[in-house]
């Protein structure tokens, strides 16, 4: 692990809360010095007690169904947002609205697999409470069973008089960098957190990956934003939109934004821009960059620490030079279809990928939903000494380029290096225009 590069124990790589803090040997940096990135100053935080204070009662009593089914999808355990701090405040408040409900919790996991224990006893927890006020239940989303059947999103996102099962949707979602969406949050937990098999690949196709505005932080001229958007629009209920911004020290929350889901969204990411992309006025020569324990569980969700710093359009570290992450990733690639779909991609090796991406060669298939990860890794292995310390073999991921280490210690870096806590709320750029954020 690599403890003695972060300035504090809160900031240390993959520390679990609670959990003692390992000494091993630090990684040879004789011949380099580290810049520690800062993330902008948190003055207010946003207490989760506000959840659909912003007119969602009001939106509900216009709903002329009786009783009224409402869903309400939530983020699966890749997200820091666990289901008993976000359900009991909101589901208190839906219980003040003084008409017949009924209340489905939906679970937006796209293509990636069922989350953990902890996360369903967390979720079924905080639901007990409401089983009889909200005739409260809950479920997954199943990519495939919602392909079977034929429909382009999970039945509890489509209308009833539409063939689904709903009346309207409440979207709850983070709002932070995205490598493809610009952010995540808005109609995205929609068309892809809930979307068929077909649905989240075509959104996830070679087309959109090659156009230059899919990019983390753009939200406009962003085509595969404008398709997700579209996509929900065509084929949901009428959809409310709560959307969080987190804190870019990583506890808590900074925005709450509610309302019609695509201005909430744009005001959302606006705001999330100011204060989570960080610039910096000097290329680096390497970062060493912190996995959150939500995404270290398995490399599809932790390769994506590597492509935040390589892909954005002004990388903040020189080219050919290292990004450092280390994740355990007990889950090897992931268990979802999305991230096998990964692995089988990346097996093509990084040079074939390459050549599909710009539209040498064909692809021997049309890629799925998480064949994406892939293609982007393969051009972050391109530019970059990409390495990853710890974690089981992954031998896709070698072959492609990828280094992997067992130790810290084996690293042997030059220069001047930037330290990155977590880059999925402090998502350094290469901006000559600003002051350094790096002391």
């Amino acid at each position: 692990m690599l403890p003695a590069l972060l300035p504090s124990p809160r900031l240390q790589l993959n520390r679990r809360r609670g959990a003692p803090v390992p000494s091993p040997s630090p990684p040879d940096l004789a011949r380099a010095s580290l810049r520690h990135l800062s993330a902008a100053a948190v003055t207010a935080r946003i207490p989760l007690d506000r959840l659909g204070d912003g007119g969602l009662l009001e939106w509900l009593r216009q709903a002329p169904e009786a009783p009224l089914h409402v869903t309400l999808i939530i983020p699966d355990d890749t997200r820091p947002l666990p289901p008993g701090q976000l359900l009991p405040p909101l589901l208190s408040r839906l219980t003040t609205l003084n008409r017949p409900l009924n209340v489905h919790v939906l679970v937006g996991l796209g293509l990636h697999a069922p989350s953990g224990l902890d996360f369903t006893r967390d979720l079924a927890e905080a639901l007990e409470p409401f089983r009889d006020t909200l005739a409260a239940t809950w479920s997954f989303h199943d990519a495939a069973a919602t392909e079977r059947a034929g429909l382009p999103l999970n039945r509890h996102v489509m209308s009833r008089s539409r063939g689904g099962a709903t009346d309207r949707v409440v979207t709850v979602g983070l709002v932070e960098p995205h490598q493809y969406a610009g952010f995540s949050g808005g109609y995205k937990g929609l068309s892809i957190g809930c979307g068929a098999t077909s649905t989240i690949g075509r959104i996830h196709s070679l087309k959109l990956l090659r156009d230059e505005g899919v990019a983390i932080g753009n939200i406009d001229g962003n085509p595969f934003r404008d398709v997700l958007n579209a996509t929900a629009r065509a084929d949901s209920a009428p959809t409310w939109a709560i959307a969080l911004v987190p804190s870019p020290d990583g506890e808590g929350f900074v925005g709450l934004f509610e309302g019609e889901p695509l201005q909430t969204f744009r005001e959302a990411a606006l705001h999330a821009r100011e204060r989570l992309m960080v610039p910096v006025r000097e290329p680096f020569d390497f970062a060493l960059i912190g996995v959150p324990e939500v995404k270290a569980l398995n490399f599809y969700q932790a390769s994506r620490a590597l492509t935040y710093l390589a892909l954005h359009p002004s990388p903040c570290v020189r080219p050919g030079g290292a990004l450092v992450i280390e994740a355990t990733c007990p889950d090897g690639y992931g268990q979802g279809a999305g991230e096998r779909s990964f692995q089988r991609t990346l097996a093509r090796g990084a040079g074939a990928l390459l050549r599909e991406l710009s539209g040498a060669s064909d692809p021997p298939e049309a890629p799925g939903g998480g064949a994406q990860r892939a293609y982007v890794l393969a051009k972050a292995l391109d530019r970059f000494d990409c390495v990853l310390i710890g974690g089981p073999d992954l031998p896709e991921a070698r072959q492609a380029g990828l280094r992997q280490l067992d130790h810290a210690e084996q690293l042997d870096l030059s220069g001047v290096g930037l330290v990155v806590a977590d880059p999925f709320v402090a998502t350094p750029y290469l901006d000559a225009r600003e002051r350094t954020h790096a002391p």
